[in-house]
C-alpha cells in the first residue's frame, strides 16, 4: 500500500477530531495523521473479515433454500419457525444418539457410585467397636498359614500354689522343655513325650541354649544339663552379692511414657536375622569342689544356700546372667559355673524380668518399680527408662535396637539407646497382656493374655487372631522356635489348686505352626 493512500485532508482531520482546522496546530495534525496511518490497516482486515463471513451465510442459505422449497411443497404453507425447525430435521438422528449416549454414562455412573456408597456403609456397620480411649488397629487375615500341630496336657497343680511356675522353651531339634514343677522333653511336631527328669525341689526355669544342646534349669540351684541325657554339666556358684553398692543409673530422655497413640509414621524396623548359630560347645564335667571351697563361696549366705532368681542365655550360648539373692545380676560361665563378673546391685527395686540383647553388648530387665534397666554388659553401668509398668513381659528385637514391653492391654515399643516410644499397639480382645515374645526373624510380635495375637512389624498391625480361653485361664509364657517356624503357648488357670471350685489348675501346652 503506498503512502498516499495514508494522507488525509484537512476536512478529514476536522471530522476525525470534532476540532476545527484552524484549532489543530501543525503537529497536532501530524499526530492525527499518524494515528490513522496505524488504524486503517486493522480497519481493512475487519472489513474484509466482515466480507467473508457474509459470503458464508450466502453460500449456506443458498444451499438449504431447496430443502425449504420440498418441505413447504409437502405441507403446504407453514410459519416461518416452522420452516426454521424442518430445515434442522436431518440432524435430529445423530442429536437422539449424542443424547442416548450421555444418558447410558449418567445412569452408569450413577449404579457405581450407588454401589461404592453401600460398600462403605456395610463397612462400617461390621467394623468391630473399640473400646473407649483405645487406637484403631487394622485387622486383616495373616497372609501366610497358622496350622495347630499338636497340644498336651500336664495336670500337676503346683503352678497354682505359688511354689513353682510353668517355663517353656522350644530348641533348634524340634523339642519342647516344660518346666511344671518337674522336667519334661516332648515332641513338637507331635507333642508325644521324650523324657522326665526329677529335679530336686522342683524347678521353676527351664531354657534351651542358642544351639539346642543344653538346658539351663533351676529351683533352688541354677545348673546346666545335657539335653540329651539330662546330666549335669555345670552349676552355678553365686558370690556373695555386696549390698552397700548401690546403683547409679543413667535416666534416658524422655523420663515418662509418651501418650499411647500410634506413630502416624512410624519407622519400619528391618528383620534382621539372629547371629548365626554359635559352635556347640562341649559338655564338660564341672569338678566336684572340696567343702572347703563351698563354704569359702557360702559363708556370707546366713547358713543358707543362695535363693538364685531369673535367668538368661547369652546368645552366643557361652554365658548366664541371674540375678542372686534379689540384690545383684551375677553373670557365669555356662561351662563351669564360675562367676565372671557382676554388674551391680539393683538397689530397692526387683527385677522380673531379664533379657539378653541378641547382639551380646546389653542386658534389659523391667522392675517392679516401673522402670526398666539396660544394662552394659562391658562396663557394669546401666541406663532407667520409665515404662510405667512393673511388667515381667519383656523382649529385645532381633537386631538389638529395640526393646518390647507392656502395660495393661498395651505394647510398646522403644529405642533401647534412649527409651522413646517408637511405636505401640493394643491386643483388644484382651484385658491384660501376660506375655510376648518377639520372633527369631523380626516379623512378628507374638502378645497373649485371653487370646494370642501376631502384631506383623513391617505393617504395624495385627495379622491374625487365635487360641482364645475363658478366665481364669490365661495364655502364658509364650516360646518361638530358632528359625521361627514355631510358636508354643501354656494355658493356666489363675485359680489355686486349694479352690475346690476350680478343680482345673494344670497346664494345657498348644503349639502352631507359623508359615
Amino acid at each position: 500500500m503506498k503512502e498516499h493512500e495514508f494522507q488525509t485532508s484537512s476536512a478529514a482531520d476536522d471530522e476525525l477530531t470534532g476540532l476545527s482546522s484552524h484549532e489543530l496546530t501543525d503537529e497536532d495534525r501530524l499526530l492525527v495523521q499518524d494515528l490513522h496511518k496505524l488504524y486503517m490497516p486493522f480497519a481493512r482486515a475487519n472489513e474484509q473479515s466482515l466480507e467473508r463471513i457474509w459470503d458464508r451465510f450466502v453460500q449456506e442459505q443458498a444451499h438449504l433454500s431447496p430443502q425449504r422449497d420440498n418441505l413447504v411443497n409437502r405441507r403446504g404453507s407453514a410459519m416461518p419457525n416452522q420452516r426454521i425447525a424442518e430445515t434442522t430435521s436431518p440432524y435430529e438422528p445423530s442429536r437422539k444418539r449424542s443424547i442416548g449416549k450421555a444418558m447410558a454414562i449418567s445412569a452408569m455412573a450413577a449404579v457405581l457410585l450407588i454401589t461404592i456408597l453401600s460398600w462403605m456403609l456395610l463397612s462400617s456397620a461390621f467394623k468391630p467397636a473399640m473400646p473407649n480411649g483405645a487406637q484403631p488397629i487394622q485387622q486383616t487375615t495373616h497372609t501366610g498359614t497358622i496350622k495347630h500341630l499338636c497340644s498336651f496336657d500336664d495336670p500337676n497343680p503346683a503352678v497354682s500354689q505359688a511354689k513353682v511356675g510353668v517355663s517353656l522353651s522350644l530348641s533348634a531339634q524340634g523339642k519342647i522343655a516344660v518346666s511344671n514343677d518337674n522336667l519334661k522333653i516332648f515332641n513338637a511336631q507331635t507333642c508325644n513325650q521324650a523324657k522326665s527328669y526329677t529335679v530336686p525341689n522342683g524347678t521353676d526355669l527351664v531354657m534351651w541354649s542358642p544351639d539346642g544342646t543344653r538346658l539351663l534349669v533351676h529351683g533352688t540351684q541354677a545348673q546346666i544339663l545335657d539335653g540329651s541325657t539330662g546330666n549335669v554339666i555345670a552349676t552355678f556358684r553365686p558370690s556373695a552379692p555386696d549390698s552397700s553398692v548401690q546403683p547409679t543409673p543413667t535416666p534416658l530422655m524422655p523420663t515418662s511414657t509418651p501418650a499411647p497413640t500410634v506413630t502416624p509414621t512410624p519407622a519400619p524396623l528391618t528383620p534382621t536375622p539372629m547371629p548365626p548359630t554359635p559352635t556347640q560347645l562341649t559338655p564338660t564335667t564341672m569338678p566336684t569342689p572340696t567343702s572347703a571351697q563351698i563354704n569359702t563361696r557360702l559363708d556370707n549366705f546366713s547358713g543358707s544356700a543362695p535363693i538364685i532368681g531369673i535367668s538368661t542365655w547369652s546368645a552366643d550360648g557361652r554365658q548366664i546372667v541371674s540375678l542372686v539373692e534379689h540384690k545383684s545380676l551375677q553373670i557365669w560361665n555356662a561351662s563351669t559355673g564360675e562367676v565372671i563378673s557382676t554388674l551391680g546391685s539393683v538397689g530397692n527395686t526387683l527385677p522380673l524380668a531379664l533379657s539378653w540383647s541378641p547382639d551380646g553388648k546389653y542386658i534389659a530387665s523391667t522392675n517392679s518399680d516401673g522402670t526398666a534397666w539396660i544394662w552394659n554388659v562391658s562396663t557394669g553401668q546401666h541406663s532407667s527408662i520409665n515404662i510405667d509398668s512393673s511388667s515381667a513381659s519383656l523382649a529385645w528385637s532381633p537386631d538389638s535396637r529395640y526393646i518390647a514391653t507392656s502395660q495393661n492391654n498395651k505394647v510398646y515399643v522403644r529405642e533401647a539407646s534412649t527409651g522413646h516410644v517408637a511405636y505401640s499397639f493394643q491386643a483388644q480382645d484382651s484385658n491384660h497382656i501376660d506375655d510376648l515374645k518377639w520372633s527369631p526373624n523380626g516379623q512378628y510380635i507374638a502378645v497373649s493374655g485371653s487370646d494370642l495375637h501376631l502384631w506383623d512389624v513391617k505393617q504395624h498391625k495385627i495379622v491374625a487372631t487365635f487360641g482364645h480361653v475363658a478366665r481364669p485361664k490365661v495364655i502364658m509364657p509364650l516360646a518361638w522356635s530358632p528359625d521361627s517356624s514355631k510358636l508354643a503357648a501354656a494355658t493356666i488357670s489363675t485359680i489355686r489348686a486349694t479352690d475346690s471350685e476350680h478343680p482345673d489348675t494344670g497346664c494345657t501346652v498348644n503349639v502352631w505352626s507359623i508359615a
